[in-house]
């Protein structure tokens, strides 16, 4: 049951991003029109509907992707002691950070 409601599912995204490409050609060809380059709507045509990616895909290589950014981050830190920048800004006295002085202020 469940395979089959997964297939009609991709079957409908199937038909629904067709009609979303002509929808899409459609505008394209009317701008192109307009503004008098229809090069550009040739080249439209031309590139064709986009590939699909696979959904998990996508999901592993994202999750690769923010892992080894996790990694190279720690690793930075770790290199270069504390966050001190983030964590020991100078302050006035009272706890209040001060702002940087503007042009106009001596």
């Amino acid at each position: 049951m469940r395979q089959k409601l997964r297939h009609g599912l991709n079957v409908l995204s199937a038909v629904v991003r067709h009609l979303l490409w002509a929808l899409m050609c459609g505008l394209v060809a009317a701008g192109s029109g307009w503004c008098g380059r229809p090069d550009i709507y040739a080249a439209w045509r031309e590139a064709g509907l986009p590939a699909r990616r696979h959904p998990t895909e996508d999901e592993s290589a994202t999750r690769r992707y923010a892992t080894r950014g996790i990694a190279e981050i720690e690793a930075f830190l770790a290199g270069h002691g504390s966050a001190r920048g983030l964590t020991d800004r100078p302050s006035g006295g009272n706890g209040v950070e001060q702002s940087p002085p503007t042009l106009g202020e001596p």
